[in-house]
């Protein structure tokens, strides 16, 4: 049974527990449960909202197809436009074009040199549907509470009273909670300052099968940027990103974030045409730190995804490190997990 509300608040048994249904917790349960393991998913949200679109590194398709989402599919359904090249534009408005080596698709490498742009609302649904398919069970409730015995989990309590035992946790409960980053007090180490994220939609005409990387400016604390991604046909995510401290000034002299975002993008030729023709009505908008744990591994617990590394999106492997985390985690529990099952009572 999946996607259900449960009205008794009695014991529940699973063989693994995932905390956070985004990418990579999605990701974990599913790899799980084609292992043979009975999944239960905490998510809290009901629907996700605001999720950017994403501009993907070389070796995500690879890692989409393991879960049954090939570059082909994703494209056809609309989940995903081509990704060819990356184009910076300078702050004078010179332009360079990057694209991968053809040596990437050699041995030993065997790369794939396509790879693409996310709808993530529409692959966060595709993956839902895949959970449904494979029998996780998902509870609207989020993780309140362990029971604990020599850094091992025993259980899990939840904010609805369930108290889930199972012998394997995953933690993919994003960069904002980290849950047992925090439960474990595990030290982190953060790089660069905080940043924010200001994006928007927006329809466009002309298409690219590229991401742009818009360059204001090169001085301060961070490199201020701002990406255009194709994530459908006739409509681009276009963000801006800078330091949280600048951001907080900004907005101490009254300015709103659809004129923050608004003020970058009239710095670039194509991009105040955009804006113009269709401004904003709402912009969305997020704080993060790039910061690691260290010590992400327990007993029976490994974090994943932005719970155990926030990466720079600059780099654009956000997506690929959440995918390989739940590769790597979902592979070593039902590796032990054979191993447990084969011992003598």
């Amino acid at each position: 049974m999946a996607d259900e509300r449960l009205d008794d608040k009695a014991e529940l048994q699973a063989d693994a527990v995932v905390i956070g249904g985004g990418l990579a917790g999605q990701a974990a349960a599913i790899r799980l449960a084609r292992g043979g393991l009975r999944v239960i998913c905490l998510e809290l949200r009901e629907s996700f909202h605001s999720i950017v679109g994403e501009s993907l590194d070389w070796s995500a398709p690879q890692l989409f197809a393991q879960l049954g989402l090939t570059l082909e599919e994703l494209v056809a359904s609309g989940a995903a436009t081509m990704k060819r090249h990356i184009t910076v534009t300078a702050s004078d408005g010179s332009q360079k074009e990057y694209f991968p080596g053809a040596w990437l698709a050699k041995r030993p490498w065997n790369v794939e040199v396509r790879t693409l742009h996310l709808d993530r609302i529409q692959v966060h649904n595709q993956l839902q549907q895949s959970a449904h398919a494979h029998g996780i069970l998902i509870l609207h409730e989020r993780a309140v509470g362990f029971e604990i015995q020599n850094r091992r989990i025993l259980a899990v309590e939840t904010s609805e009273g369930h108290c889930i035992r199972a012998p394997w946790i995953i933690d993919a409960s994003g960069a904002a909670a980290s849950v047992l980053g925090r439960e474990f007090s595990l030290p982190s180490v953060a790089y660069g300052p905080r940043k924010v994220a200001l994006w928007a939609h927006f329809p466009t005409e002309d298409w690219v099968e590229g991401t742009t990387l818009y360059m204001p400016s090169h001085a301060g604390e961070y490199m201020e940027w701002i990406w255009e991604i194709p994530i459908r046909d006739g409509l681009s995510s276009i963000g801006y990103i800078a330091p949280g401290s600048k951001i907080k000034v900004q907005r101490a002299h009254g300015f709103t974030n659809v004129e923050l975002l608004t003020e970058q993008m009239q710095k670039f030729a194509r991009l105040s045409t955009l804006v113009n023709e269709a401004p904003p009505e709402r912009v969305a908008v997020t704080s993060f730190l790039c910061r690691t744990y260290s010590g992400v591994c327990g007993p029976n617990w490994i974090i994943i995804g932005e719970a155990a590394s926030q990466s720079d999106p600059i780099t654009g492997n956000g997506v690929t490190a959440a995918l390989r985390h739940a590769a790597e985690a979902s592979a070593l529990v039902c590796r032990y997990q054979r191993r447990e099952s084969r011992r003598p009572l």
